[in-house]
């Protein structure tokens, strides 16, 4: 199963220091560290954007690009963040008078779409990446909730775009899908569930989770 932004320990450190200003240096090294080399951290590309840390952006893009035959959902978004933070300079650049829609540069747009039916092996699915960079751009998510709680998504795809809310501080969007999250009995799904009830204050009985299906 896909998990959306992995929760592990450097990323969940670099979303602390990030909001601490006495360890900007710190979260700013960190990012770098992250985002470096061949791989570079989806869930630290996210943040690196979000809080305008100095990261090489060109070179980081290019390493999302070499690796479309093996790339993960968490990269689409990621390499798809990047985009439109590239697009969005040249939007402000030509022009100033007042901001266009995001994607709206055709070969980009092109370059994300096919992005998508490598990865998937089937046709984009419809409103996600655009939902994704609206929702990056102005700051309302509720349209990709909306996807989320569309039972014409497949279960990988729910549970990505809630881990991807989640990564957003979106704790009460998150928590419309307790029920959803307990009935995948995975160690992922649980522990979303669980930090969703920690970050909203409600506390439901969440179920076990089988392993086998983790």
């Amino acid at each position: 199963m896909t998990t959306g932004f992995k929760a592990d320990k450097s990323v969940w450190r670099l979303a602390c220091l990030v909001d601490l200003p006495e360890e900007r240096e710190g979260a700013e090294a960190l990012a770098r560290q992250l985002v470096s080399g061949a791989t570079p951290h989806p869930g630290a590309v996210h943040w690196a954007l979000r809080r305008n840390l100095p990261i090489d952006l060109p070179t980081v893009e290019t390493a999302f690009e070499a690796r479309t035959d093996t790339a993960s959902g968490e990269d689409l978004v990621a390499y798809a963040l990047l985009l439109h933070q590239r697009d969005a300079g040249r939007r402000r650049h030509r022009h100033p008078q007042g901001p266009v829609g995001p994607f709206s540069i055709p070969p980009t747009r092109q370059l994300v779409e096919g992005w998508v039916r490598r990865l998937q092996g089937v046709e984009a699915p419809e409103g996600v990446a655009q939902a994704l960079v609206q929702a990056q751009a102005c700051g309302d998510w509720n349209e990709v909730e909306a996807l989320a709680a569309s039972d014409d998504r497949s279960v990988e795809e729910r549970f990505t775009l809630l881990q991807i809310l989640a990564s957003e501080n979106q704790w009460p969007l998150v928590g419309r899908h307790i029920a959803f999250l307990e009935k995948l009995r995975t160690v992922e799904g649980v522990r979303l569930a669980t930090y969703s009830s920690v970050n909203t204050g409600d506390h439901p009985q969440v179920v076990a989770p089988d392993r086998r299906a983790g």
